[in-house]
């Protein structure tokens, strides 16, 4: 879908943006200027959490496992 589509280029373009912040060349102030540019946002808010998203996804990520190796924990102690 066209929605899908934009936003993988929105965070292949935070991705990149991001690598450039963290070696020192552009600031995260202008890298969220760039976004919100390209993207065409109206609202930081909507820049906000495409910078985010990738941290969240992880934290989503390791709260996921954290629980399933809960449940299996859980599971062999019931054998």
């Amino acid at each position: 879908r066209f929605h899908d589509l934009r936003a993988t280029f929105g965070m292949n373009l935070t991705d990149m943006l991001m690598e450039r912040v963290q070696r020192g060349e552009i600031e995260l102030a202008r890298a969220r200027d760039l976004v919100m540019t390209r993207m065409g946002h109206e609202s930081y808010v909507t820049t906000d959490r495409y910078l985010g998203f990738r941290r969240n996804q992880e934290a989503a990520r390791l709260d996921k496992r954290a629980w399933e190796d809960r449940l299996q924990s859980l599971a062999c102690s019931a054998e």
